[in-house]
């Protein structure tokens, strides 16, 4: 493949999905894309939040979410940098530098937060870790994902079932409102097309993906008590978000269940809360959390002492059934199973 005269350099949306598009089917070579010039200003999360509570305040579940989406990112930080999720396997230094400064407008009704410094940072310290390609796919996913619109307007277009509301927009202007904003385009079905091709190139891009899909999910189920709530320059009245919720909550069910499984990492990267790597016999490992932590001691010992002797223990989850994945995980007791006589 010949080189290309002048190097591609990233600079809006539109750009980084081209040119991962083109990167995946090799129409070009990743030694073409200039990341270090490349401006990531466009990667941005951009939330408005209309209501009484939202006039020179904040209320503590709106932050919950914020906070929520910034481990998730973190997290996926993490995978790209040190192919693990666990955000205690990154440097504190780069932890700081990682972090997303939510910038509050006046009368707290916008929020925003610009990616370009952190993504900067993870291209800095990448180096020579990966090959070329996987440094362009992971990182320019990574801006998309968390910083763009389109993954955000396909996420809504599931999370509603947006072709099921066209009878209710008939009576409703707010469902009107939400349908013309995601009508769906061939463009949209060219940038699925393309995270699924990127995703089996580096199945980092999937877990990227999911941690991307949940902080978005975070952002929206903690945002209470708005009359209308913009992410992404995409508006949602009160109805529509708590019908999303709503639908969110019905393809999810609770389950409870316990499993004889390894401890494979404990992250106490939270102020308030642990999360626990747990590797079961069959299925995918499961992240989850363990709250109270005083209350949950003689847990949370169970837990260090399987995690250091790499032996197994009986541990009881709950949490959302959805498919195979298990949402929203906490671990309820951990114990030492007993020595058959």
């Amino acid at each position: 493949m010949a080189k290309l005269d002048v190097p591609i350099r990233i600079s809006s949306e539109a750009d980084a999905w081209l040119t991962l598009r083109r990167l995946i089917d090799d129409e070009i070579d990743a030694d073409d894309v200039d990341l270090n010039s490349s401006s990531f200003a466009w990667a941005s999360i951009d939330l408005h939040a209309k209501g009484e509570k939202y006039h020179s305040s904040l209320p503590t579940a709106f932050m919950r979410g914020l906070v929520e989406f910034q481990d998730n990112f973190l997290r996926s930080s993490a995978l790209i940098l040190k192919d693990s999720s666990h955000i205690t396997k990154l440097p504190n230094d780069a932890r700081a530098d990682l972090d997303l400064v939510f910038v509050v407008s006046e009368g707290t009704t916008g929020i925003k937060s610009i990616l370009e410094g952190p993504i900067g940072e993870i291209v800095k310290r990448l180096g020579d870790k990966l090959t070329g390609k996987q440094i362009v796919i992971l990182v320019l996913a990574l801006a998309a994902m968390y910083g763009g619109f389109q993954t955000y307007k396909l996420h809504l277009q599931h999370a509603l079932e947006i072709e099921k509301l066209e009878d209710d927009a008939e009576e409703d202007q707010q469902y009107r409102s939400i349908i013309e904003q995601l009508i769906e385009s061939d463009q949209d079905a060219a940038i699925e097309d393309t995270l699924n091709k990127a995703a089996k190139n580096d199945k980092r891009v999937h877990q990227i993906s999911e941690l991307a899909s949940a902080g978005r999910d975070a952002l929206l189920s903690h945002a209470a008590d708005v009359d209308v709530v913009t992410v992404q320059g995409i508006s949602l009245s009160k109805a529509v978000l708590v019908d999303l919720n709503r639908r969110s909550r019905r393809r999810s069910e609770e389950v409870t269940f316990t499993e004889l499984a390894k401890i494979e990492a404990i992250d106490a990267a939270e102020a308030h809360h642990f999360r626990v790597k747990i590797r079961r016999k069959s299925g995918p490992p499961i992240n989850a959390y363990i709250r109270d932590i005083e209350e949950n001691r003689r847990t949370l010992n169970a837990l260090w002492k399987a995690e250091s002797s790499r032996k197994q223990i009986m541990v009881e989850l709950t949490g959302r059934q959805i498919g195979r994945d298990l949402r929203d995980a906490k671990v309820r007791r951990a114990w030492t199973p007993r020595k058959k006589s």
